[in-house]
């Protein structure tokens, strides 16, 4: 059976999956309020108190983050013309590995707190 003996007879002990399995339920409900307590430090925040600097999307966290542990706030600037302001909008972010949140024009226009579920928004124009 090889090196996993033990581990498999604790599995096998009456509610020690359960348990695992709550313990982790615990630790991810925590880790979603951290995540969504820094996202309202975020909105909060006026930029002008923020840390800045330019990343290159799309890149790898691991090369532009390296050691960096804590929540991050993406912002992307870009203007439309007054005709394409009338029209509904969409945000193709693709797959993320973390939570988001999206904003336009400081209006929620969607979030996910799980992985890798492609990130597709639409922001309507009569949602403003």
């Amino acid at each position: 059976m090889g090196i996993y003996v033990d581990e498999l007879e604790q599995c096998r002990k009456s509610g020690y999956v359960s348990g695992v399995e709550a313990a982790e339920k615990r630790r991810e409900q925590e880790w979603l309020g951290r995540a969504r307590e820094s996202f309202e430090f975020i909105s909060d925040t006026p930029l002008s108190q923020k840390k800045t600097f330019q990343i290159n999307i799309p890149g790898w966290w691991e090369d532009e983050f390296r050691d960096f542990c804590g929540t991050v706030c993406l912002e992307k600037r870009f203007f439309v013309t007054a005709k394409q302001s009338q029209a509904d909008a969409e945000v193709l972010l693709g797959t993320l590995v973390d939570a988001d949140r999206v904003l336009i024009n400081g209006i929620s226009c969607g979030s996910s707190v799980d992985k890798y579920t492609p990130r597709i928004y639409k922001q309507d124009t009569d949602r403003e």
